[in-house]
């Protein structure tokens, strides 16, 4: 049980510390905590400060509005116009031919952003419902939303990491960590500490939430919860992945507008030479 205060004003991720680097001791000072956990007091004080250890599930998006996203651009736009002159001058393949275009485009991107609503969804059911904790001394079982920085995790056999650790004792401790990483192969994790360095696969030391254990025991200290974790990050690259235009995009995009300038440019010539004659 520790009565200090936390020592940072932000959650502890967002200095981006590297706590595999870090030895037992230096752990505990940054936390605040100790082996014998948070007291109650100090629990539901962090709980009140940095929120829940869960993940924001955005609203999902109406099928209507993916429907309309799909036509958002200015090629497209060009295209719908081709479409009715050509029903207009009664050209009826070529306006079947560019509906047909348009229709595949839609349903291809329709796919992908719902795919993309449908994989942020299933990270966000991967946080454990329940773990195990040491507050004040004694073993508990609280639900995995409740738990703070600095919270002491137990870990066994089958349980689903419920937030980000930094392991002070393991005994054969293997942890299947393919869903950040896609090693088939889980991982034996040690205490010990890590060169800085060391890339996040290889963080041997730090057990990720979200991830399973397969094998052995341990625990060690939360150092980021809810949108702060791995899995939080990975939640929020896969949910903006629909709102990052790739290279691609942005030149086709500037080539559209280059095609309906130089459309209307030439319509307006073809205009003034009708008027002149």
């Amino acid at each position: 049980m520790t009565d200090r205060p936390f020592l940072h004003d932000d959650h502890p991720i967002a200095h981006r510390p590297a706590w595999h680097a870090l030895d037992e001791t230096d752990v505990e000072q940054r936390l605040a905590t100790g082996p014998r956990g948070l007291n109650a007091a100090e629990a539901a004080s962090r709980l009140a400060r940095y929120g829940p250890n869960q993940l924001e599930e955005a609203p999902p998006t109406s099928v209507l509005a993916l429907i309309l996203h799909q036509f958002r651009s200015p090629l497209i736009y060009l295209l719908l116009l081709a479409t009715v002159i050509t029903l207009v001058l009664r050209e009826y393949v070529d306006a079947g031919v560019i509906a047909a275009v348009l229709l595949l485009n839609a349903v291809i991107g329709f796919t992908q952003e719902r795919q993309a609503e449908r994989s942020v969804r299933t990270l966000m059911r991967l946080l454990a419902p329940r773990a195990r904790v040491v507050r004040a001394g004694a073993d508990w079982e609280v639900e995995s939303r409740e738990l703070v920085p600095g919270d002491v995790v137990l870990l066994e056999s089958g349980a689903r990491v419920p937030a980000d650790l930094r392991l002070v004792a393991t005994t054969s401790l293997l942890v299947d960590e393919s869903l950040l990483t896609g090693e088939s192969m889980p991982v034996l994790k040690r205490p010990e500490p890590l060169p800085a360095e060391v890339v996040l696969a290889d963080r041997t030391n730090l057990a990720f939430a979200g991830t399973i254990v397969a094998r052995g025991r341990g625990w060690g200290y939360v150092v980021a919860t809810a949108g702060a974790t791995e899995l939080g990050a990975l939640a929020t690259q896969v949910r903006e992945t629909e709102r990052v235009a790739t290279p691609l995009q942005h030149r086709m995009t500037r080539f559209a507008r280059l095609i309906g300038i130089a459309v209307a440019g030439a319509a307006l010539l073809a205009f003034g030479i009708g008027v002149i004659r």
